[in-house]
């Protein structure tokens, strides 16, 4: 496949049916395409600040508050905080910071602390929801390499694990606690968990097509979200620090945490930080990035942890091609930071349905896709149990396959996951790459109302071709069309939002032509092109 731009309307067709397309879209109001990151005025939260404000003075806030000194090594200074007024909630062990249900009024005089560091609401956190294992090449890495993920153990913290399905069953769940009921024996009430827990390492007892990227990874549940898939950020703290005081009981190596919060962060949050402090204890913490995509400073918490490898979500080729799905979370961070740190596959992923014993459902979103990373980690560690954090990050990232812009950027992050390669340069040997479709990126920038056209030449029509093309920013608005060599129209996406995206299955090989057009606003954009 080769891909060029026409810089001359010389000889080429006359493309129909998209000028009717273009006459019959309407323009956005510029309101809706503003976008601006968090920014703190203050010690308190913005978000929480606003709540405070339109409250009368009766009204009680769930807030974690933060704090400069050492807590646990400090507890007078605590204490001299506190005063007489309130009592915390809960004292956090690994982070200096309490859980407390406080006035407006006890906020305001909090504010004024000198030893405080900063107060936010402990809010909501919830999920963010058979080809992929060959098109992402972690199968071809378990067969080359003789891996199963044996020895490794993955935290799985969500809404719990069905251990009676048989994927899951036997001695796969050799750890568990409940968070959220009590319950001393592992069970899921929402069905989250297991799909996910089954994505990394389910056995495929039930059906070898959905067998998990490390199928003989033990698991640790620990349930932290209720049926519904909601929990507060201060449960799911628990659960963390859970994990490092039993992490050497479990031999727990990883923590996947398919979970999160809406809006922008900045990584200081309390869930962010206990993220980090997990990987300074040695688990390697992967998260899924949200779905609030595809508009900039979408990357909530825990997804804005410094430390940990956050997960964005791409379709692969069983599912029309590698394409970005529109709705994974997009960076930067409320602080600027470059997140997602990787890109897997998370569209229609058909896993392990919870309380059905062998049954199977099929979720999309960035839920599904940071299991996978955490499976490819496992096979990793077992082919080498000295990897360090920062050794399987620059392995999972200098391995990845680039899309969108030069080196990482905040669609893609380094770009998309290639197991194979991971798991061999882990394993420290050499093997045969699989072969994929063809990737070439490209970019451009327009003037309002003006059009780039890309010629580009298949020349096997063994795999569907898709193109993403995603724009610098909300204020544009810029539209994807598709022709064929006749200048026939053949998919077009013309929305609103930051990213296009088309994908289809070419019936000839030959030359095919991608207009970019600027429906609204100049300026710069990146163009992926995946095909034969």
């Amino acid at each position: 496949m080769k891909i060029k731009r026409i810089d001359s309307e010389k000889n080429l067709p006359t493309f129909r049916a998209s000028d009717e397309l273009k006459s019959q879209k309407q323009t956005p109001q510029p309101d809706n395409q503003r976008i601006t990151a968090y920014q703190k005025q203050n010690k308190i939260q913005q978000q929480l600040e606003d709540k405070v404000k339109k409250s009368v003075a009766t009204e009680l806030f769930d807030v974690i508050v933060h704090l400069n000194c050492d807590v646990q090594k400090d507890l007078k200074r605590l204490d001299k905080i506190l005063g007489n007024s309130f009592k915390p909630k809960k004292v956090f062990k690994y982070i200096n910071a309490f859980l407390a249900e406080l006035t407006p009024a006890q906020i305001r005089k909090l504010n004024t602390q000198q030893d405080v560091k900063f107060i936010e609401e402990n809010i909501e956190i919830h999920i963010n929801l058979d080809t992929a294992n060959k098109w992402f090449s972690t199968e071809r890495a378990r067969e080359d390499f003789q891996l199963s993920g044996r020895g490794i153990t993955i935290a799985i913290v969500d809404t719990g694990v069905d251990n009676e399905h048989m994927d899951l069953s036997g001695n796969k769940v050799v750890g568990w606690s409940d968070f959220v009921n009590g319950v001393e024996s592992p069970y899921d009430d929402q069905g989250h968990g297991t799909h996910v827990a089954s994505i990394a390492a389910g056995t495929g007892d039930g059906n070898y097509r959905y067998h998990g990227v490390a199928p003989e990874a033990s698991i640790v549940g620990v349930k932290v979200l209720d049926r519904t898939g909601s929990g507060s950020m201060s449960q799911i703290i628990e659960g963390i620090e859970w994990l490092i005081d039993n992490k050497d009981t479990y031999n727990i190596h990883i923590a996947n945490l398919s979970l999160g919060s809406v809006g922008s962060s900045d990584g200081l949050d309390a869930l962010s930080q206990v993220c980090n402090v997990a990987v300074d204890h040695g688990i390697i913490v992967v998260v899924s990035a949200g779905n609030s995509g595809p508009n900039r400073y979408t990357i909530g918490t825990p997804a804005a942890a410094e430390k940990a490898i956050t997960v964005g979500s791409m379709a692969d080729v069983g599912e029309r091609g590698f394409f970005l799905n529109l709705y994974s979370s997009r960076g930067p961070t409320a602080d600027e930071r470059i997140k997602p740190d990787i890109i897997a596959p998370g569209h229609r992923i058909t896993a392990a349905r919870a309380n059905s014993r062998s049954d199977y459902i099929t979720f999309s979103g960035t839920s599904m896709a940071s299991p996978y990373v955490a499976g490819t980690v496992a096979l990793m560690l077992e082919a080498d149990r000295e990897l360090t954090n920062n050794q399987i990050k620059g392995i999972l990232f200098e391995s990845s396959q680039d899309w969108g812009g030069p080196d990482k950027d905040i669609d893609y992050g380094y770009g998309r996951l290639q197991g194979y390669q991971a798991v061999m340069t882990a394993a420290d040997v050499r093997g045969d790459i699989p072969e994929t479709p063809t990737h070439i990126s490209q970019n451009g920038s327009l003037q309002n109302r003006s059009q780039d056209i890309w010629q580009y030449a298949v020349n096997n029509l063994s795999y569907p071709v898709s193109i993403t093309m995603i724009q610098e920013n909300e204020r544009i608005d810029f539209d994807l069309y598709i022709y064929d060599s006749n200048g026939n129209i053949i998919g077009y996406s013309n929305s609103t939002d930051r990213q296009e995206t088309v994908s289809f299955v070419p019936r000839r090989t030959g030359n095919y032509f991608i207009e970019v057009y600027s429906f609204h606003g100049s300026g710069h954009y990146f163009l992926d092109v995946s095909g034969g």
